[in-house]
């Protein structure tokens, strides 16, 4: 996160218009490359290699749009309030309601395959092979 935040800032944005609701805790890198990608293109690798996305909402009272970075779906379902109502059709004040709510992921692998490269020991080749990951 404090490599997207650095970026950010050198493109012009304020505090304001990003914000990170992470609940899990990520260290910092020893060495981060970015080659042959534009600055977009690096934050998204960057982001997509430790789970970590990304929306835009738009502030109603300055109509300025905001980035917000979330690791979980609390990230996106905290953002939202909706009125439960009961389903006997006695209200009808015009506002949104639902009946009933359930909130569910599952996250699965089709499959796994991995290069890396240690700069430390450059003669070993770092590789894995594809796993059925579809059994669970």
């Amino acid at each position: 996160p404090e490599v997207v935040t650095q970026v950010l800032q050198e493109h012009g944005l304020k505090n304001w218009e990003y914000e990170f609701s992470l609940r899990r805790p990520y260290p910092k890198r020893e060495q981060i490359n970015q080659y042959q990608e534009n600055d977009l293109q690096f934050i998204q690798r960057l982001l997509a290699e430790v789970g970590i996305f990304y929306w835009f909402t738009l502030q109603p009272d300055t109509q300025t749009e905001v980035v917000n970075f979330g690791d979980t779906q609390y990230a996106l379902a905290a953002r939202h309030t909706v009125t439960l109502s009961s389903p006997s059709g006695m209200n009808d004040n015009g506002t949104e309601s639902v009946w009933g709510l359930g909130l569910t992921h599952n996250v699965v692998e089709a499959s796994v395959s991995t290069k890396d490269y240690n700069h430390r020991e450059a003669q070993f080749r770092l590789e894995s092979t594809p796993a059925d990951m579809t059994r669970g």
